[in-house]
């Protein structure tokens, strides 16, 4: 025996051990690989069916009114709700409406927002259908 075999065998890395250790590694690497799989197919799944909206343009009309065009784009021909925000120069919310878009309706929707002061910009924040 030379002293790489004494030393091996000493501190417990003979050939099983590697041989074991290889197994772990490889074990632990193919169930992470399964879970990542298992979880990308779940979450494109629950997207699949999701609901989404465009701001095409937005009018600020006044400091109590601002109009929002938004395309609605959805899988099923049902009836969405969306959320719509007008936001000041700070971020905060100063108008806030629940747009019903029709399911025999255009995808393409123009929406009054009544505010509480002058706005500088209109989101669509969420959709979902009915």
């Amino acid at each position: 025996m030379n002293q790489d075999e004494l030393l091996a065998a000493r501190y417990g890395r003979t050939k099983q051990s590697k041989q074991r250790d290889r197994r772990f590694a490889i074990t632990v690497a193919a169930s992470a690989l399964v879970a990542f799989l298992i979880w990308g197919i779940s979450t494109t799944s629950m997207n699949a069916e999701r609901v989404t909206a465009d701001v095409r343009s937005f009018e600020v009309l006044s400091p109590q009114q601002t109009q929002v065009s938004f395309v609605v784009k959805r899988v099923r021909a049902e009836a969405v709700t969306c959320q719509l925000e007008v936001l000041d120069s700070a971020y905060t919310v100063v108008g806030y409406r629940e747009a019903t878009v029709l399911s025999n309706a255009p995808d393409e929707q123009t929406v009054l927002v009544n505010t509480t002061a002058l706005g500088v910009t209109g989101v669509v924040k969420d959709c979902w259908f009915k």
